[in-house]
């Protein structure tokens, strides 16, 4: 069985997939970018709200340390700062991650009707 990831390999691979959407969005159509990043803010599975949830958390274990002395006070408080900053972005963005949905909605070609069969083709479905 393998070792699980330590919070700083996990946090190192995050990084590296977030450095990888980049360069997807950079290249993909536009219709392919609004759809990434409809999910990127999205306000229960996306990665902007999980990197608050990562900061919020980090102030607190911070904190932690702090009332321990050993971390400066102004690093949890910063975190949380940093942590309520993105919050307000996420609820700011919100609107525009449901216009990014629309867009994707409304550049998605309608699939046309597939053309009727012929008589021949129906009889040899009822046989």
């Amino acid at each position: 069985m393998t070792e699980p990831e330590s919070a700083a390999q996990l946090a190192d691979n995050i990084a590296r997939q977030l450095q990888l959407l980049v360069q997807h969005l950079r290249h993909s159509p536009a219709d392919h970018t609004a759809q990434a990043l409809r999910r990127v803010l999205d306000t229960d599975n996306g990665a902007l709200w999980g990197m608050t949830a990562v900061l919020v958390t980090g102030a607190q274990r911070t904190k932690e340390q702090a009332d321990l002395g050993a971390l400066p006070q102004e690093v949890p408080r910063a975190l949380g700062r940093a942590a309520s900053e993105l919050n307000a972005l996420g609820l700011d963005l919100d609107e525009e991650a449901a216009a990014l949905g629309q867009a994707v909605r409304a550049s998605t070609p309608a699939r046309p009707a597939p053309p009727p069969a012929s008589c021949d083709v129906r009889k040899r479905h009822h046989r």
